[in-house]
């Protein structure tokens, strides 16, 4: 974002002072310059780094005195939070200095943002929130970038209530349950280019989605990393008219680290399962042998859901995953066999009820299955690739790579 000149920037403070002295009020475009105006949140910038410090309602404050659609600035470094903080203005949040035109994520492996991370007192969240999150967006038209959640194995990241709301190239890491979660069926939000690394951890007995999405329209999730998800690394439960297309799962191979699924087109027994017009294209998976599901299409391992409807899957490539697509409840899908599906795990792998033997390419718990289009031999190097790598075998109730 350009920077104003210290004269023009000096000329709208002067304007609203005088309009508080009883001089006319100053036209749109001058409070419109005032509110372009970077602001940092300066009374942090003392308390960076420290531990027992609450950065939480310091940062509320700024947001409470900053115009609708403003900027907020956090100083980069450590910020942490005893207690939950809540956004409730469309305000930008961001690390000083930066802003969406800055390309690069703020990966929380390796970074200079601002990190707002979870204090020693878990139960303060608790007490807040019953869900326990760290941060709660209830405002809708805003946007978040350039800051990283880390919440220690803590809480679960950030809940966002509100729609038309850009999270962009954030990072997030810690989480317990899930990084983050878009709970209203309103949509337009966009979430691209973030960063979320090591969510969970079976051996802490915590585990965490990646991203989570409950049911939304109009959806643009591209562009994200995941790495080390320990549930399912990125989960929809329906997204009418949504592009997810280019995100990258990895996983370490790390067994204490390893999830359910990496991708999964899924409903909950809330949720609309409904997929009209979305396109899940160009994600690319990495499994190493540690994700029980490379995509999962349907609901029965968990739950006896609405049945996942509509939606194109099409140019996904996943790697060494214990099955590579599963499809168990689906009417009205379309998966091409234009995904690639390669190298996966083989061998005796557990499930919630019982070992089960891959490898699987293709696995449908029937066949066929209602009024879905599985295409053969469409697009692949290996002509009829799922025709000849096919499985049929039921997991209702079985959940894969289980602990």
């Amino acid at each position: 974002m350009k920077m104003p000149t210290l004269p023009a920037l000096f000329a709208a403070l002067a304007l609203s002072w005088s309009w508080g002295c009883g001089q006319a009020r100053p036209d749109a475009s001058s409070l419109a310059a005032a509110r372009a105006a970077p602001s940092l949140c300066a009374e942090l910038v003392g308390h960076v780094g420290q531990a027992a410090f609450d950065a939480s309602p310091v940062i509320a404050a700024c947001i409470a005195r900053t115009s609708e659609g403003g900027l907020v600035e956090l100083p980069a470094g450590k910020l942490y939070l005893q207690t939950l903080l809540v956004i409730g203005k469309a305000v930008t949040l961001q690390t000083q200095g930066t802003g969406e035109a800055n390309l690069t994520a703020c990966d929380p492996r390796r970074h200079a943002c601002a990190a707002l991370t979870a204090g020693p007192n878990a139960a303060a969240f608790q007490a807040a929130d019953p869900n326990n999150y760290m941060v709660r967006v209830d405002a809708s038209g805003g946007a978040i970038n350039h800051v990283v959640f880390d919440m220690g194995l803590k809480t679960a990241g950030i809940l966002m209530n509100g729609q038309n709301t850009r999270i962009v190239r954030n990072g997030f890491t810690g989480a317990r349950r899930t990084a983050f979660v878009n709970a209203t069926a309103a949509g337009g939000t966009v979430v691209a280019g973030n960063v979320a690394v090591n969510n969970g951890l079976h051996a802490a007995g915590a585990w965490s989605d990646g991203f989570t999405f409950l049911g939304a329209d109009r959806l643009t999730v591209e562009g994200n990393l995941f790495v080390d998800g320990t549930d399912v690394d990125l989960i929809f439960g329906g997204c009418v008219g949504c592009s997810i297309r280019g995100n990258t799962i990895q996983h370490t191979g790390d067994a204490r680290r390893g999830s359910f699924a990496a991708l999964a087109i899924y409903t909950w027994e809330h949720t609309s399962g409904n997929y009209l017009n979305t396109v899940i294209s160009g994600n690319q998976i990495d499994c190493n042998g540690v994700c029980g599901f490379g995509a999962y299409i349907g609901s029965y391992s968990w739950n006896d859901g609405p049945p996942i409807q509509n939606g194109l899957f099409d140019g996904n490539n996943i790697v060494r995953a214990q099955i590579g697509i599963y499809i168990d409840h689906a009417v009205n899908v379309t998966v091409t066999d234009n995904n690639g599906v390669l190298a996966p795990a083989r061998g005796q792998w557990a499930t919630s009820c019982g070992k089960r033997y891959g490898p699987a390419v293709l696995m449908m718990a029937t066949d066929p299955l209602p009024n879905s289009i599985i295409q053969i031999g469409i697009g692949q190097t290996a002509p009829n690739l799922f025709q000849n790598h096919k499985t049929i075998m039921d997991l209702r109730g079985c959940v894969p790579n289980w602990p």
